[in-house]
């Protein structure tokens, strides 16, 4: 955080790599120490007490992973995982009997095994791939979505309503008089209005120039000087 590295959920995950190598080698470990009575007890002790800490590295690792990637959505990911989990749990006790039964401690440990080493890969694909995975799903917010978002809204509030002059390319400007100082020209029903920038510009508009707007007075032209002063006269 002190050098400016801005965290990602995937950095969770290392964490359920380890765990995820570590459960199926000591799997076969404590099964196949628990498979002869020849084999002190504490040996496969042992290999049960790396065997639970592995299941919490896993364990660990992606509820952070999921509360992380879902946040504001974190009940609802834990909650379905642990449905997932419980009903898996749930079941075991129907099977687990007669498959230690039928392959022994060391087949039964070994099957289950076998499956925990076909699972390996999963938290190194989603270190590398859990990104864009998580830019497709609508309820894992992202900053590169929410910053996408909020561009997008920001083009539509500068382009603004159908009829301004920001939806008419340049070429429709020239044609229809609307050069860099009239910007703030809109087509309402065909009509053109026009927010002057000085007097000039809409003097130039009328047809007349500076010096016949300087000598109107009162809505009347005076030409000479001698109809002026007689203007004046007559005001006073």
């Amino acid at each position: 955080m002190l050098a400016g590295y801005k965290g990602r959920p995937e950095d969770r995950l290392p964490v359920a790599m380890v765990g995820g190598i570590l459960f199926p080698i000591t799997m076969f470990w404590f099964a196949w120490t628990a498979e002869y009575n020849s084999i002190h007890w504490i040996v496969p002790t042992i290999a049960g007490v790396f065997l639970s800490t592995s299941i919490l590295l896993i364990f660990v690792a992606y509820l952070n992973y999921l509360t992380d990637t879902y946040l504001m959505f974190a009940a609802s990911a834990l909650a379905a995982n642990t449905v997932c989990r419980s009903a898996f749990g749930a079941a075991a006790p129907l099977y687990t009997q007669y498959m230690f039964d039928a392959l022994g401690v060391g087949g039964g440990g070994s099957l289950i095994g076998g499956v925990a080493v076909l699972l390996v890969p999963i938290p190194f694909i989603f270190y590398r791939y859990g990104e864009p995975i998580r830019k497709r799903s609508k309820f894992a917010p992202t900053p590169e979505k929410d910053a996408d978002e909020k561009q997008e809204t920001t083009e539509r509030d500068v382009s603004g309503p159908r009829g301004s002059v920001s939806d008419i390319p340049p070429e429709g400007e020239a044609e229809l008089g609307v050069g860099p100082g009239r910007s703030d020209t809109t087509l309402t029903g065909g009509e053109r209005h026009h927010d002057y920038d000085t007097d000039a510009d809409r003097d130039v508009e009328k047809g007349m120039s500076p010096a016949e707007n300087d000598q109107t007075v009162g809505g009347d032209q005076f030409i000479d000087a001698s109809d002026m002063e007689k203007a004046e006269t007559t005001n006073r």
